[in-house]
């Protein structure tokens, strides 16, 4: 009989994970109440329930112009139409589909040899509440002008030559080194949409509906109102909508990093 020699701890030990890479921020997985826990939700945040992720990485910022232009350069793709203000390297992209996001995944990941994709709606509440916490805004229970780029204290509301968009990264991050999970643009992430989906919602790592016509966006942004910047707030649209103030951020899963190569 052959035996083999016992693991050490260090042998069975998690593998020791960059707190980050390429401007992507370590997320720690955890257990937390997702939608509305403050009793102020629409329909469509509650109920409230028990939601558990695994670790994950997002990114610090919103992709920007500069990025997508690299990513229809490389692969003959047209950008998407301009907005009013036109196209700011720093400013984040927009008017792009969620099925433009999934191209820029696929690309960036082969690019990258990692898999990026657009977070899970739970990954990106998650990591506006700073990692689970029960906070109304991701930059705690209220919002103000030096915290997001909203409607009502923006500054294109007070000169209409200022484009909407800021560059990314024009706030202070949240608690876990994240920008404007509140404001500038509307972001997509991977979750089909369905307005009761959260009574039948599984606990572990939830991916939303397996189908249907409209696609998660969250975050508010430089045309919507504070309230629609809430943690918990959700909007949809249909997966080819366009529009001024929607773009997008990238997640990448653990084991992208960790498996074998």
């Amino acid at each position: 009989m052959i035996v083999l020699p016992a693991m050490s701890v260090q042998d069975q030990a998690d593998p020791v994970l960059p707190e980050s890479f390429d401007g992507m921020v370590l997320i720690r997985g955890g257990t937390f109440e997702m939608g509305d826990t403050f009793g102020d939700g629409e329909a469509d945040e509650k109920p409230a329930h028990t939601v558990t992720l695994d670790d994950f990485y997002l990114s610090r910022k919103e992709v920007t112009v500069a990025e997508y232009r690299l990513f229809c350069e490389e692969t003959d793709r047209e950008l998407p139409p301009e907005p009013p203000w036109g196209w700011l390297d720093d400013h984040p992209v927009v008017n792009v589909t969620w099925h433009d996001v999934i191209a820029y995944s696929m690309w960036f990941s082969k690019k990258t040899r990692k898999t990026y994709h657009m977070p899970s709606e739970a990954e990106w509440e998650y990591a506006a509440r700073g990692g689970g916490k029960a906070i109304k805004y991701p930059t705690g229970d209220a919002l103000g002008p030096d915290q997001a780029n909203c409607a009502r204290f923006a500054e294109w509301e007070k000169d209409k030559s200022k484009p909407g968009t800021m560059p990314v990264g024009s706030f202070s991050p949240n608690e876990l080194g994240i920008h404007n999970l509140a404001g500038n643009v509307h972001e997509w992430v991977g979750d089909c949409y369905k307005a009761d989906f959260y009574a039948k919602s599984r606990e572990r790592n939830p991916t939303g509906p397996n189908f249907g016509r409209l696609r998660v966006c969250r975050g508010g942004s430089w045309s919507s109102p504070p309230e629609v910047a809430r943690c918990s707030n959700r909007n949809s649209a249909e997966a080819v909508f366009r529009a001024h103030n929607l773009g997008f951020r990238l997640a990448v899963p653990v084991y992208s990093l960790t498996k074998t190569r």
